[in-house]
């Protein structure tokens, strides 16, 4: 019912939104709701992909986790050579940038939605060998 409410307001109508969102969920549970809204502010993964100095890699995990998701999934969507090894600019960013844990940990899934004829890129084998290893891909090509 939230939802459809707030779909016939404003963005920019915070007392509208505020008033709406606390009548329907109640103030505490609003706030929390509203100050998500606020912080969902992530790009656009292609956008990453294309500049992956878009984003603080050193920042909140959990946002550089939902940035990494993101560009994993846009990739896998994609499905092309040139889609996935694009991809993998974000990983090595976060991973220069501080986020070598989460980099890592998005690696595996980005790894096994590689298309058939894609290489693994050089600078990604140094970087990740381990996790390639573990998703079957060793430090192949």
């Amino acid at each position: 019912m939230l939802s459809a409410a707030l779909a016939n307001v404003r963005d920019e109508d915070a007392a509208a939104r505020q008033a709406i969102t606390f009548g329907l969920v109640g103030e505490g549970v609003g706030v929390e709701f509203l100050t998500w809204c606020a912080a969902a502010d992530l790009p656009d993964p292609a956008a990453v992909v294309d500049d992956p100095s878009l984003m603080d890699w050193d920042g909140r995990p959990d946002r550089v986790w939902a940035v990494l998701s993101s560009v994993v999934g846009w990739a896998a969507s994609q499905g092309t050579v040139s889609a996935w090894q694009s991809a993998w600019r974000p990983l090595l960013a976060a991973a220069d940038g501080g986020s070598v844990d989460v980099a890592a940990a998005a690696a595996r899934p980005l790894s096994l939605c590689r298309p058939a004829s894609a290489r693994v890129p050089a600078a990604v084998r140094t970087r990740f060998a381990p996790v390639l290893a573990a998703a079957g891909l060793g430090t192949a090509a």
